[in-house]
């Protein structure tokens, strides 16, 4: 069943248009992830959808109910900032209760449900504490369970672990999910980071520009994007243009620049120019040719090598120069060195055609 469902909202800040005729919805107890790059729109929806911002046309449903004009008192959701926005004067108990204090409940009633979301973000026993005696991913806990404690209908985050480092964000980031699912509440999660939102989401809305361009689950836009942005946004690809044609046989055909000739499955018509995207991991390195029906196979020679440790990034400069990213995962020491020659293999399925 649908919790939230934001139909044709648009916003303009002067001439800037933030958000651009956007629409979806949001199933009940799901984990839905905002994903663009800076300045694309999604804050500004998230806080459309809070109450915080009036869209300037569209509406914002919530539980079937029309919530458009509300202020964000009278919406079912809490909002979990970007810099937290604790009260710095103020213990972990008074910030997480402030707003059950605003309901005006009575104290014993406060307490048990301090305890309550304390024992839930892992946190019980840090009642007494200040602020800032608290570690970045303890204080980011606490701004969850101050959202939490309110009991709402939907959770909004916007962006809630970018103060983070990287190791805190990956583990952070796993306790939000395990939070959320364990409350089955329904939330929406804002972020430019694309692993974030492959990581936790159930479904990730991409935007661009203020547009909504994609939707879907993360194992579906990660292998099969619909446009170069997706493609270029959502993890490593190799982005190529040219043309399109079929062969006697009915086969596709990639054309690139330099004239080289990919073997392709798409239904493109004949003569149309397009892209082919091809992901790192599909390209495999090989010290000699290994000829194959169902592979492309081409010649080329390292150009640069990235170490990161699990994965190593080769960059392959083909005959016709174009370039491709391949990775080879293992924690070994390259084998390859740059300048050497090598040839590349892919499926032929392994090739999106945009």
């Amino acid at each position: 069943m649908c919790m939230v469902e934001v139909q044709n909202i648009k916003k303009s800040f002067g001439e800037v248009l933030a958000v651009d005729n956007a629409s979806f919805k949001v199933k009940r107890g799901e984990l839905l992830g905002l994903l663009g790059p800076s300045g694309c729109g999604k804050t500004t929806l998230l806080r459309i959808i809070s109450g915080l911002i009036n869209p300037d046309q569209g509406v914002i449903f919530m539980d079937g109910k029309v919530v458009t004009a509300l202020p964000p008192e009278k919406r079912p959701t809490s909002l979990v900032f970007q810099n937290y926005a604790l009260f710095p004067h103020l213990s972990v108990f008074e910030n997480i209760a402030f707003g059950l204090r605003i309901k005006k409940l009575p104290m014993k009633e406060i307490r048990k449900e301090v305890q309550n979301i304390l024992e839930i973000v892992g946190l019980l026993g840090t009642e007494n504490r200040s602020i800032r005696q608290l570690s970045g991913g303890q204080q980011q806990r606490i701004a969850l369970a101050r959202a939490l404690v309110m009991k709402p209908s939907v959770l909004l985050l916007d962006e809630p672990l970018s103060n983070l480092d990287a190791k805190l964000r990956l583990e952070t980031r796993l306790y939000i999910q395990k939070v959320q699912k364990a409350l089955g509440i329904t939330s929406i999660f804002v972020t430019h980071d694309q692993e974030e939102a492959l990581s936790i989401s159930d479904r990730i809305v991409i935007m661009n520009k203020g547009k909504i361009v994609q939707i879907g689950t993360p194992e579906g836009i990660y292998s099969k994007p619909n446009s170069k942005f997706t493609a270029y946004f959502i993890g490593k690809s190799n982005i190529l243009s040219g043309n399109i044609r079929s062969d006697r046989r009915g086969n596709g055909l990639f054309t690139l620049a330099s004239g080289q000739v990919l073997r392709v499955k798409s239904d493109i018509k004949t003569g149309t120019k397009c892209s082919l995207v091809i992901r790192p991991e599909y390209i495999q390195l090989l010290d000699e040719a290994k000829e194959s029906e169902n592979n492309n196979i081409f010649v080329g020679w390292v150009e640069h090598i990235t170490y990161l440790g699990e994965v190593t990034y080769y960059r392959i400069r083909l005959e016709g120069n174009e370039t491709l990213l391949v990775s080879e995962y293992g924690c070994g020491v390259s084998k390859k060195l740059i300048g050497e020659k090598v040839f590349i293999s892919w499926p032929i399925s392994a090739g999106l055609v945009l």
